[in-house]
């Protein structure tokens, strides 16, 4: 890992630190932000699997690990625009799920979310581990509440 990648790791994790703890305590805010950045994540996914697909390849091959490392030369790199454009729409409807706010649907997005963020860990640095298991972790808090009620009720 270079220097260069030391402070974006270090604000990255202090983010996903105070968003764990807004979770608890705000959870519908939490709630908010978890939907926006799936679909704020799935449109700019979008549009640099359109613009500029082999970014992913620079961006994360390098700092992956074992079989993601493997995977991304060997699979992504022959047609990475198809699969990062698969992964936008994912979090498109992660992020819609999520801000759908009922009980069924935040839930789903919620676990969908945890899931991808735990998924992500074996690209290390390129995802800012560990900030993603953190913020998986604030996902398992939102899954836990009784949507949408319960949240009002902690606003």
């Amino acid at each position: 890992m270079t220097s260069a990648l030391l402070l974006p790791l270090f604000v990255a994790n202090a983010f996903a630190v105070a968003f764990l703890v807004l979770a608890l305590y705000r959870p519908n805010v939490a709630r908010i932000i978890t939907g926006g950045g799936f679909v704020l994540a799935g449109l700019t996914n979008g549009t640099l699997a359109v613009l500029d697909p082999q970014i992913y390849i620079r961006g994360f091959g390098p700092h992956a690990l074992g079989v993601y490392k493997t995977f991304i030369y060997a699979v992504v790199a022959q047609r990475p625009g198809r699969l990062i454009l698969a992964i936008a729409v994912w979090q498109l409807l992660v992020g819609a799920c999520i801000l759908v706010n009922s009980s069924d649907f935040t839930r789903l997005g919620c676990v969908a979310a945890a899931v991808f963020l735990v998924g992500i860990s074996p690209l290390g640095v390129g995802c800012a581990f560990p900030s993603n298991l953190i913020l998986a972790a604030a996902a398992v808090v939102l899954v836990r509440l009784k949507w949408p009620l319960e949240a009002r009720a902690r606003i």
